[in-house]
């Protein structure tokens, strides 16, 4: 009897065959023969004639000879592929991927970690949050689907441990029972069986697309590299300028005065920003310039903070000179105060860096504490220094000075200086500014003012052999021949003969005869100023011939 073609012959020889039996599932019948099913397809029905049985493996399968389903088994991990019709999975080329990390869930055996996890911070100062990371199910679980939630990772149960990838289970088992028939984990039970009475489903309950189920491989793109399947973002502060990447830092790092986050194409991806910071080679984001630092003012994007010299203070990347009045001696300053004020006696202008920055200047200025130019000396003062303040001292040239003093009696001040009257003249007034203020000795007196003390009163002339006429520096002698007088003397009249001169009382007495109207010559004595303030030439008596003598 002829057989149909979705019919086989069982039993006995190929010439004695008593019956027929249709081919079972991931069988074909041909001319009464048994036949599997080619890999690449499946047979999901019965009866098959064809190798080719129902059609073809689905993508992201592959289907062994005899396999009963186009979902028989997953295409596997990502570093391999299956496009429909595959036998067997295919290797992925280096450079190439079949899953993205950044666009998929977790893979088999992993899990999303929870937001506040790790070391998952927002940048400081740009808005960049990096990705959270795959991590693997806690010991004793397992998953065996992909997906992010941890409540995918199912425990293992009493009879088995998790596998090192945590995809599945490993069975208890004893050394001896494994030889003989050994205990395999079903992951959707999640219960162990022993391999003689454990037929493994299809994988159809695996979605497709999944890590699992990959139909084709792509080259890795620009910002990423490629590894065992996987395509990864380039690491931050990196960049991938090259497809079909494999190396973990792609092209290298960012470029100075840029960052480059994670998957950045181009070294420059972003400018580093304002003063206040700073991107060296490398960097992943901004760095905040620290107190007491600033960026290069040259430079249009900062690569770098330096330390602030002195003379400035630094806030917020910026380097601004210690204000005027003020000094910076030390490094490092961020405080608009600097390290104080100027000494008196100098004045700081701006980015001074020493208490002492610059001499006040000459006598005709001054500088408080704090100041941050010289001050002019107003007219009738003189300038000085806490060390110069005697009454007597000479104000003269003097780089610093710090205040400015009222000029005393005695002196007149000009131009800053302190200068006494000068020679035969005596001040009487204060704040004089001009030698004109000064005044003029008086007849009968001496001043001797500059260059010695100050002369506020004449001095007495002194004995009867000295005269001083009006602005006399000194006492000058009478000469012979002469005698001294002063206003007093001229009452005496002059047909008078001067007899003799004693001193008596403080007063000078003078005796002389005066011709009475009976032409009797009278004995006479008159009071004379000792201040004499002019010398007479004298007639023959006895005083002037005693002066003679």
């Amino acid at each position: 009897m002829h057989l149909r073609s979705l019919f086989y012959s069982p039993g006995g020889t190929p010439s004695t065959r008593d019956g027929q039996v249709i081919a079972n599932l991931g069988r074909f019948a041909t001319r009464g023969v048994l036949k599997q099913c080619s890999a690449g397809y499946f047979g999901s029905n019965l009866g098959q004639v064809t190798k080719e049985c129902s059609g073809e493996c689905e993508p992201g399968w592959y289907c062994p000879q005899g396999s009963q389903s186009p979902r028989q088994v997953a295409c596997g991990s990502e570093n391999v592929y299956c496009p429909k019709g595959s036998a067997s999975p295919q290797q992925v080329q280096e450079g190439y991927y079949t899953t993205s990390q950044e666009d998929e869930p977790c893979p088999p055996g992993t899990y999303r970690e929870d937001e506040t996890a790790g070391d998952v911070k927002p940048s400081p100062v740009t808005s960049f949050k990096p990705h959270r990371k795959c991590i693997r199910c806690p010991n004793g679980s397992f998953k065996y689907l992909p997906g992010d939630h941890a409540s995918l990772c199912r425990e293992c149960g009493p009879a088995a441990v998790n596998s090192f990838f945590r995809t599945s289970c490993d069975c208890h088992q004893s050394a001896t029972d494994r030889e003989v028939d050994p205990l395999v984990f079903d992951v959707l039970l999640g219960t162990c069986f022993k391999t003689s009475q454990y037929t493994k489903p299809p994988d159809d309950h695996i979605p497709p697309l999944s890590q699992l189920t990959k139909t084709h491989e792509h080259p890795c793109e620009l910002g990423h590299f490629c590894h065992l399947g996987v395509q990864y973002k380039c690491p931050r502060g990196s960049f991938g300028d090259r497809q079909k990447e494999t190396y973990h830092q792609c092209s290298g790092l960012c470029e100075p005065g840029y960052f480059c986050e994670e998957g950045s194409p181009t070294p420059t991806q972003y400018a580093c920003g304002g003063p206040d910071v700073y991107c060296p080679r490398g960097s992943s984001v901004p760095q905040y310039v620290r107190e007491g630092y600033y960026t290069p003012e040259n430079e249009k994007f900062k690569t770098t903070q330096i330390l602030c010299p002195p003379g400035s203070y630094c806030r917020e990347g910026l380097r601004i000179p210690c204000p005027a009045s003020r000094f910076g001696s030390s490094s490092g300053q961020h405080d608009a105060q600097c390290d104080g004020v100027c000494e008196p006696g100098y004045f700081c202008p701006p980015d001074s860096t020493s208490s002492t920055q610059t001499p006040c200047g000459n006598s005709s200025v001054y500088c408080p504490e704090a100041s941050t130019t010289p001050v002019l000396v107003d007219q009738g003062y003189y300038s000085a220094s806490d060390t110069n303040l005697p009454a007597d001292f000479y104000s003269g040239p003097n780089s610093t000075h710090h205040k400015q003093v009222m000029c005393e009696i005695g002196y007149y001040c000009s131009g800053g200086i302190k200068y006494s009257c000068p020679a035969g003249t005596y001040g009487t007034v204060q704040g004089a500014h001009d030698a004109s203020q000064c005044q003029e000795c008086e007849a009968g007196y001496y001043c001797k003012s500059h260059p010695g003390p100050p002369t506020t009163n004449g001095v007495e002339c002194g004995k009867e052999d000295m005269f001083c006429p009006a602005g006399s520096v000194h006492p000058r002698q009478v000469d012979r021949g002469y005698f001294s007088i002063n206003q007093y003397s001229q009452e005496i009249e002059d047909n008078s003969t001067a007899m003799t001169r004693h001193q008596k009382g403080g007063m000078l007495w003078a005796v002389y005869e005066k011709n009475s109207q009976g032409g009797k010559n009278e004995k006479k004595s008159r009071a004379l100023a000792l201040n004499a303030n002019k010398k007479e030439a004298s007639e023959a008596g006895p005083w002037c011939r005693m002066q003679d003598r």
